[in-house]
């Protein structure tokens, strides 16, 4: 954790949604995250394979939304409550595991503190293509 803070100023942070997304300042003024590993972003360049770090803030809902992707979170700081579709919620803490299905909605709830993240993509189309269902919006970057 704590060779992350160092090099905090140096990663290239990046945010999928704005607030056109249905997203509010509040919450984009409190997450973000970095590729490690990925396609075309970050230090190392890898096909089929993405890495990225992840921070949300205390008091901050991840909604539902889903992705081809399919991807693991592993906590690395903090926590979270997890979820599934409509699965009961799943609380995670530093070195837990969430797995999640390509395509399969999701959800996190950082009600009760912050969270720090690894994030793992795997699939053979790692564009950031999120569909948040029940917005209308499919959010699409580079």
């Amino acid at each position: 954790m704590q060779a992350l803070l160092s090099a905090a100023d140096d990663l290239a942070w990046r945010q999928t949604y704005t607030e056109g997304d249905g997203f509010e300042r509040a919450y984009l003024d409190r997450y973000g995250w970095f590729d490690l590993c990925g396609p075309k972003v970050g230090p190392f360049v890898s096909q089929g394979f993405r890495l990225m770090g992840g921070y949300w803030g205390q008091g901050l809902v991840y909604p539902d939304h889903a992705h081809p992707p399919e991807e693991h979170y592993i906590v690395i700081a903090g926590g979270a409550r997890f979820r599934l579709g409509d699965d009961p919620w799943k609380t995670l803490g530093p070195g837990e595991i969430f797995h999640t299905p390509p395509g399969a909605v999701h959800s996190a709830d950082m009600s009760d503190g912050p969270l720090v993240a690894l994030s793992i993509w795997q699939a053979d189309d790692l564009r950031v293509r999120i569909d948040l269902p029940g917005s209308g919006h499919e959010v699409v970057r580079e």
